[in-house]
């Protein structure tokens, strides 16, 4: 090859000498070798070794002109190209030139093993990484046969480095490969190369989305043709995103989460003591504000969840992951060497995912200058890559071949103060030095808006305007900056920001404003004048200023603001300008001005001249206008039309978007029309008007002219996007193999549902391949009416008509059922729909209308009669009456509902009975009693449904409310029934169709809305009671036959229409009522005014069963059994009168006595075994106060009243202590209801007898007494007994007193009656004047008075003999009491002759009384029952004829005045009772000693009751909890499943099985039932969704769909795996067992939504049960053998 000759010119001109003194050092070389046989001045060539490492110092600079400098610097360090052959240099192909390279650099090249590279900016490092590259390839492919193709990587950051530099590469390989071709082939390959179309690479790079589409997609399928490759490291990971400010962020980025240390954790970051805790030189910057940006950091985590966004450290750390990940790693063939450049850029974290790819540990190279460290994110030390990867060889690059020494030494100044201020932000490397010295940087400086001459600074002294050439160009700080600069000076040249320029060289670079739009403030610039010496200082013009102390977070800014201007400055080549406006850079001015190291010049001086005319090869890279190319000027044009219509300012105003969209389509169109010429480029010109329409909003050309472009995700995308799926489909089918997986996939499943959703099943099949896969597809979506379509259109309406049902759509279902009429089994499921359709339909709540339910109503005539079963038949006969709302079939349905426990439809038979309230005032008693007698057990049905049945498990339940069941715990609530409307109130937002509930909620809600619909159904009828009369009779009209009152507000009822029948229809009412009212008291607490509604309730009953006068009828008139309630009625009132013993309060006293009498008397009569028990331990009796003190010992009345009602054997005081409470009771006038005080004295006259009977004989015989009189004593066998009376005067003069009360009126204000007193209400006082006068004759008797037919017989009585005709004559064949008197066989035979007025009751045995005297058996198990007439109000003595036939029936009646032995006093026992015989005086000293006491509960009372109190307290919230665990789980259930299956299981190959099985086991299933119940609710509401919302939401729904349908299947899958009936627990199979309880476990901890707070826990139990290994018990020492030597010396053997 020949070699080159270069001419120098004269060789003895200063040039030539000069050059040589650079070359020399400065000096002429000493070193001559003279030839032998020449004269002096002839010498020998010197032969010098080479040398081995780079020069350490390098030549100042020599005084030459700038332009001599400029050809020496192109000379020596720009055009070092090695020697080619001049066939190769005659072919005028475009090939590159291979230049020599230092030994330095050689040695990189041919070291064998991996290296780190580092330099500063020109120093060679990519020159090294190439031509090493470019080694390795040569050599193989020259010998290509021995070995195998190495794989090489190229990566580094830029996409344009990584583009020039394999289009160098290439370049240089492709003149290697030629330069050893034959003059022949050469001239071939130079044919063949002009005969190919190029386009120049007319594109930018950084628009390319898919930038290397050349490559698969996937890493593994990389083959040996792709090599070697050349890619950023984005390519080699996934798209990220940033935020600033950028020091903060890098420190995040860098250090926190992508340092050396977060490898090892496991959340990928390090926590924050580990950050905290690093050493100083670890990213000093914030070294003393950690704790600060941990929680800045802490921020960002957060938010960056929030929006689902990943950053770069995330994105390595997740790469990383799956290749740790076992059976996983680098999939596919590893790289054999890897370059990485600009390393600087890296994460530590990128490092090690880089080096995971490279399978040779000496083929790695990495090439890098922290120093260049601006990019946004990164914290990056070679220090710390070394100490991250593995030890290798390190090599320094200190000479820099693009600048020359003045550009050098002014940028190695910068790097000085970073090191001297910042010593580990950057590695330490020697010096940087240039090989030729040069120009220094010029300064502008002392100029503003006012003085600055641009003209002569741009244009020259000449004023012309010249443009800047090709390798010009200004830097400013940012895209603004940029923008301000363009519009002072116009379109002169390229002006590019400082981060766009990175990577670039220009010959000529103004560094414009860079500190003018600094962000960092003057007083923190001035910390570099610390590193000046003034001393040094020459220039008188630069004043003296005081340098800050250095605070390492405070100036921690300026580190990176001399990055940037590091940066900034080696840019350039040749000449460097930085013009300065602001006082921020004067600094860094004086600092370089110190050191000389540039230039300064001021408007005053000489201005340089910047812009310099380029030659038309150099502008036709920029401007191919300039250069006559029109191809390439359209080309040009296009993208400065997209530029131009990216600068339009953007905003909502109209005008605005007219403007933007018109430049982009003007932009696009150009696009359009450079694809139309162009040759390989044409598809990417096509994706630039793509994009332009794109941004246009013109989305539909946009996504046809992508296709154009081959970008068939993208244009599928777009179709997809405007709901345009038949072209998204075409895309998809016709370039399938051209698209990326994921999005045929997407574009797939979103379409499926599109066309579903629109019925167009046909096009939706076509995405199918198979009819399974399709109904597959359909039953995971639970798109079941698209499915069922889907079964009709294949022939299977049967499957059809079944998933219209399983799913609710009952109107869907039926018609497809009744078409099989030949089908016993489609009929019978066809009466279903039918039913379950009106169900649907009127459902509880729901006012039916016929639009509604005529279609079903039709159907149902078409039903074959003979095939319905009657519960069906009765219940469509239901719905019938509800339509046509017939009451009285409604009841008698209802009726037949309860009879046969169809609970469901009795209640929805009452509802719409009771939907419009009966007017109860206009019925009659027996009427309103059935009326009630529905109500009641329509309100026990409903409590029934709110507190006992439970809705989750109860069909009947979620018939009645319309409730589906769609899964285990999950439900539907359709709109416009009952729990819908009940929820509104509950819930924020409920939607229109309906809503799904957990059956929790469910419980609640329903128990809540049937509360309040019991409490307003109760309350109703509690007003609407109010109203009726029928529950308090009219007394005097009753009595008197009228009633003076208007409007009486009471039953006007005459006393001949009273009969047994009515008065037990009272009775029942009351009942009825009190069983209504405890329905309420049953649910939750009720206010303390309805409380006293209790005690109405009892009045009312008690008033029933004791009427005020015989006219209402009497207790023995009772018959338990034609009161259907009365048990269950009796037990409430027994709960009530408790409840009201121990809350009776003496104050107020006004009704006090009334209330205590009538709850001791019901208590005694009702609950005789346990009523003593807690009346006397009321808290009323527990202490005296004055009103209840008797006097003259002050003895407490209360205990003598309730003792007389006792009337226990041991107490023979009672009537006695009777009398004397109610002497006190007239004495001191306490209120009482007059009522109960005749009551009162009825049954203390009526002891007298009985116990005077029993004193004298010693039995019933001859006892003559009303006839109720004495069943109410015989329900007390034990009261029958000899009891003390009192003196005879002591209680005739107390009657006489009230009789005269009650007749005058006179301070009868304290005998109350209906709601006021006696004295003002004298109407009745003649019904209690005809009840006493029995007792007290004829006190009341005086001339000038008038008595009442009631009792003015007895009042003119003159002798005993009246008095006992008065008797006899009183109303007979009436509800009034007859009177009756025993008659023992045992004494005597009965009398032959009949008395008028009284009935002889022979008897042999006490037990037969009841029975004779007409009642079936004891209250309150069965009560006194009588036959009656109806009572007259007066009646005359009958005839003899009248007493004949009144007497027929009857056993031989005699009267009683001519029977021997008797007495006609024996009538009435009082007449005998005589002071000596019965009465004592002294008799009220002893009942008071003899009485019994009533004592507060003591103390171990008291603590046992704190007791019970707690274990209530204890099981009521314990039954809480289980209430509230049974909501989120079948717990008990499955226990119960798995107990029942371990009996049938051998448990012999482990017994330790058993007990997980039977423990932990279950809570696992319960974790699986729950979560499957949640993931089945899931996706019927996302299911909804996709039927509902935008296209545009589909993707994102689709996503969630199928993420829910994977999870569906998984937990079917673990749920069947564990289940209790599952072959694994058979087979005892303990590591399986384990094994799928991880599986579960793990799946349950990455859910996609909440669930129950329950599920943890049952979680946690099941899995330390069973993956927990158990620890072997110890064992417990054994106690010592007693031997007999120790027995010996405890026992004596002898």
């Amino acid at each position: 090859m020949p070699s080159w000759t270069i001419d120098f010119g004269n060789p003895s001109g200063a040039n030539w000498e000069a050059k040589a003194r650079n070359i020399g050092g400065g000096r002429i070389c000493i070193h001559r070798v003279r030839a032998s046989g020449t004269s002096n001045n002839v010498f020998l060539p010197a032969s010098f070794p080479p040398l081995e490492t780079e020069s350490a110092e390098i030549p100042t600079g020599i005084s030459l002109p700038s332009d001599d400098l400029e050809q020496i610097h192109s000379l020596l360090v720009l055009e070092k190209y090695l020697m080619f052959s001049q066939e190769l240099l005659r072919t005028d192909l475009d090939v590159a030139f291979p230049f020599q390279v230092s030994p330095h650099e050689k040695a990189i090249i041919e070291h064998p093993q991996s290296c780190y590279v580092l330099g500063r900016s020109g120093t060679g490092k990519t020159t090294t990484m190439l031509f090493k590259m470019l080694w390795i390839e040569r050599t193989f492919q020259m010998n290509s046969d021995d070995v195998s193709k190495p794989r090489q990587i190229f990566v580094t950051k830029s996409r344009v480095l990584a583009g020039k530099v394999e289009e160098y590469f290439m370049k240089l390989l492709e003149s290697l490969k030629v330069s050893s071709q034959s003059p022949e082939n050469l001239q071939k390959f130079v044919l063949a190369k002009r005969n190919q179309v190029d386009d120049d690479n007319l594109i930018d790079l950084d628009d390319e989305d898919n930038w290397r589409s050349d490559l698969p997609r996937k890493y593994s399928e990389l083959q040996d043709s792709h090599f070697p490759l050349f890619l950023t490291f984005d390519r080699v990971g996934l798209p990220f995103f940033t935020y600033y400010p950028t020091l903060v962020f890098s420190e995040i980025i860098g250090i926190i989460k992508g340092s050396e240390n977060t490898t090892a954790s496991d959340r990928g970051h390090l926590d924050r003591k580990t950050y905290e805790e690093l050493s100083e030189r670890t990213q000093s910057t914030f070294a003393t504000q950690r704790s600060t940006i941990y929680s800045i950091f802490e921020a960002y985590q957060t938010q960056k969840r929030q929006q689902g966004d990943y950053d770069a450290a995330d994105r390595a750390h997740g790469i990383l992951r799956v290749f740790r990940t076992p059976n996983r790693g680098v999939t596919g063939r590893k790289v054999d060497y890897l370059y990485v450049d600009e390393a600087q850029d890296n994460l530590l974290i990128d490092a090690l995912l880089l080096r995971s790819l490279c399978r040779n540990k000496d083929g790695l190279f990495w090439a890098g200058d922290t120093a260049q460290t601006i990019s946004v994110g990164s914290a990056f030390r070679f220090d710390d890559l070394k100490a991250f990867l593995f030890r290798v060889e390190t090599f320094q690059l200190a000479t820099n071949y693009r600048s020359h020494s003045g550009i050098v030494n002014c940028a190695q100044s910068v790097i000085e103060l970073i090191t001297r201020f910042w010593p580990y932000s950057i590695d330490t490397l020697a010096p940087e030095k240039g090989i030729v010295d040069g120009l220094k940087p010029i300064f502008l400086n002392g100029w503003d808006d006012d003085n600055v001459r641009y003209e002569q600074f741009l244009f020259g002294s000449s004023g012309s305007h010249i443009e800047f050439g090709a390798q010009q160009c200004i830097l400013v700080r940012n895209e603004s900056a940029r923008l301000k600069l363009q519009e002072q000076v116009g379109n002169i040249g390229l002006i590019m920001t400082l981060y766009d320029s990175k990577g670039l060289e220009f010959n000529d670079v103004l560094l414009f404003n860079f500190f003018e739009d600094s962000s960092v403030e003057l007083s923190q610039w001035r910390l570099l004048l610390s590193a000046a010496n003034p001393f040094e200082l020459t220039d008188d013009s630069i004043p003296a200023v005081a340098a800050p102390q250095f605070d390492r977070t405070r100036h921690a800014s300026i580190c990176a603001e001399l990055k940037f201007l590091y940066v900034a400055i080696t840019r350039a080549r040749k000449n460097l300008w930085i013009a300065d406006q602001s006082t921020r850079g004067e600094p860094m001015r004086v600092f370089w001005t110190i050191r000389d190291l540039i230039k300064n010049c001021t408007p005053t001086t000489d201005m340089p001249r910047l812009a310099v005319s380029s030659s038309r090869e150099e502008w036709a890279k920029h401007c191919y206008e300039r250069a006559s190319m029109p191809r390439e000027m359209a080309i040009a044009n296009a993208y400065y039309l997209r530029g131009e219509a990216h600068k339009a300012p953007s905003g909502e105003s109209r005008h605005l978007k007219e403007q933007r969209h018109c430049g982009f389509i003007t932009a696009a169109k150009a696009f359009l029309d450079c694809a139309q010429e162009a040759g390989k480029n044409r598809t990417e010109y096509f994706r630039c008007a793509a994009k332009c329409f794109e941004l246009a909003a013109e989305e539909l050309r946009a996504a046809k002219t992508y296709l154009e472009a081959h970008e068939y995700d993208t244009a599928a995308k777009l179709f997809r996007q405007l709901g345009r799926f038949d072209e998204a489909v075409d895309v998809i089918k016709n370039y399938k193999e051209s698209m990326g997986s994921d999005i045929v996939q997407n574009i797939k499943e979103v379409a499926r549902l599109f066309y579903f959703r629109e019925e167009r099943f046909e096009k939706a099949r076509e995405l199918f391949s198979t009819d399974e896969e399709e109904l597959e597809y359909l039953e995971d979506l639970d798109l079941g009416v698209a499915r069922a379509e889907v079964l009709v259109s294949l022939g299977r309406p049967a499957e059809a008509a079944a998933l219209h049902l399983a799913e609710g759509r009952t109107q869907e279902a039926i018609p497809l059922f009744l078409e099989d009429i030949q089908s016993i089994y489609s009929m019978r499921q066809a009466c279903v729909c039918i039913l379950r359709g009106l169900w649907d339909n009127v459902s509880y709540g729901i006012v039916p209308s016929k639009n509604q339910t005529l279609q079903f109503i039709d159907w149902s005539n078409c039903l074959d009669a003979d095939l319905i079963d009657l519960k069906d038949f009765n219940e469509i006969s239901m719905f019938k009456a509800i339509i046509s709302y017939d009451k009285i079939n409604l009841a008698k349905l209802a009726r037949g509902f309860i009879e046969t426990s169809n609970n469901a439809a009795a209640t929805l038979c009452l509802y719409h009975y009771f939907r419009v309230s009966p007017e109860i005032t206009a019925v009659t008693s027996e009427e309103l009693a059935e009326i009630l007698q529905l109500f009641l057990a329509y309100i026990r049905l409903l409590y029934d449904f709110a507190f006992k049945l439970d809705s989750r498990a109860v069909p009947s339940v979620q018939t009645l409310f319309s409730i589906r069941h769609t899964s285990l715990d999950n439900f539907f609530v359709p709109a416009g029934t009952f729990l819908y409307n009940t929820s509104k109130t509950r819930r924020q937002e409920v939607p229109s169709e309906g809503f799904f509930i957990l059956g929790r909620e469910l419980c609640q809600i329903l128990s809540q809305g049937l509360r309040n619909e019991l409490w307003t159904l109760i309350m109703e009828h509690i007003h609407q009671c109010k109203r009726a009369t029928q529950f308090s009779p009219c007394l005097t009209y009753n009595t008197f036959g009228k009633c003076n009152r208007k409007q009486c507000p009471q039953e006007h009822i005459s006393s001949t229409s009273v009969s047994p029948k009515w008065y037990n229809t009272r009775v029942r009412l009351n009942l009825q009522q009190v069983l209504i009212l405890q329905t309420l008291y049953s649910m939750d607490a009720v206010p303390a005014e309805m409380k006293i509604q209790k005690r109405i309730y009892l009045s009312h009953l008690y008033e029933s069963f004791n009427p005020p006068f015989f006219y209402l009828g009497t207790q023995s008139l009772l018959d338990p059994a034609t009161i259907p309630e009365f048990n269950r009625g009796i037990q409430v009132v027994k709960e009530w009168l408790r409840e009201f013993a121990y809350v009776l309060n003496i104050y107020p006293q006004l009704h006090f006595l009334t209330n205590m009498f009538r709850i001791s008397n019901l208590a005694l009569t009702f609950d005789p075994r346990d009523a003593l028990n807690y009346l006397w331990k009321a808290p009323c009796l527990f202490s005296a106060v004055p009103p209840y003190l008797r006097p003259p010992h002050e003895q407490f009345m209360l205990g003598e009243l309730l003792g007389s009602l006792d009337g226990r054997t041991e107490w023979k005081w009672s009537v006695s202590a009777g009398f004397l409470a109610v002497c006190h009771i007239i004495d001191s006038r306490l209120p009482i209801n007059i009522s109960d005080i005749c009551t009162l004295i009825e049954h203390l006259c009526t002891a007298c007898v009985i116990s005077y009977g029993q004193y004298r004989r010693g039995s019933f015989h001859g006892v003559t007494l009303p006839r109720s009189w004495l069943l109410h004593h015989l329900n007390h066998q034990e009261g029958a007994q000899v009891k003390y009376a009192p003196p005879y005067f002591l209680v005739i003069s107390r009657v006489a007193i009230l009789l005269e009360t009650i007749y005058s009126g006179r301070g009868a204000d304290y005998l109350l009656f209906g709601g006021s007193d006696l004295a003002t209400i004298p109407g009745v006082r003649p019904v209690f004047i005809t009840r006493i006068i029995h007792k007290a004759l004829t006190s009341i008797n005086r001339f000038d008075r008038k008595f009442s037919q009631l009792y003015r017989q007895y009042v003119f009585a003159q002798d005993w003999e009246d008095l006992v005709r008065a008797l006899r004559n009183m109303p007979q064949g009436s509800l009034v009491d007859e009177l009756v008197q025993l008659h023992d066989l045992g004494r005597a035979a009965v009398p032959s002759r009949p008395v008028y007025g009284v009935r002889i009751v022979p008897f042999r045995a006490n037990e037969d009384l009841f029975q004779l005297l007409g009642a079936s058996s004891r209250l309150p198990v069965e009560t006194a029952r009588v036959d009656s007439e109806s009572l007259q109000e007066e009646q005359g003595p009958p005839n003899a004829t009248q007493a004949e036939d009144l007497n027929e029936n009857v056993v031989d009646l005699v009267e009683l005045d001519d029977t021997e032995g008797t007495h006609g006093g024996e009538i009435d026992g009082t007449i005998e009772l005589g002071y000596d015989d019965f009465g004592d005086e002294s008799s009220p000293a002893i009942i008071s000693a003899d009485m019994p006491q009533a004592h507060p509960p003591s103390e171990d009372e008291q603590r046992a009751a704190l007791k019970i109190l707690k274990v209530y307290r204890r099981a009521r919230l314990r039954r809480g909890r289980g209430a509230r665990a049974r909501s989120t789980s079948n717990i008990t259930k499955i226990f119960a499943a798995c107990l029942k299956l371990s009996q049938e299981i051998s448990w012999d190959k482990d017994p330790s099985y058993r007990f997980v099985f039977l423990g932990p086991l279950p809570h696992v299933l319960v974790c699986l039932d729950v979560t499957l119940a949640t993931t089945s609710f899931q996706k019927k509401i996302t299911g909804k969704r996709l039927l509902k919302d935008r296209h545009e939401h589909l993707d994102g729904i689709s996503n969630r769909m199928n993420e829910l349908v994977k999870l569906y299947k998984s937990l079917t899958h673990l749920q069947k795996m564990l289940e209790p009936v599952s072959d694994l627990h058979r087979r005892c199979d303990m590591a399986e067992l384990r094994r799928t309880v991880r599986e579960a476990a793990e799946l349950l901890q990455a859910l996609p939504f909440s669930v129950p707070e329950e599920l943890q826990w049952n979680l946690d139990i099941g899995v330390k049960g069973i993956l927990m290994t158990r620890q072997p018990l110890k064992s417990v020492p054994k106690p010592d053998l007693v031997v007999e030597e120790d027995f010996g010396e405890l026992v004596d053997w002898d």
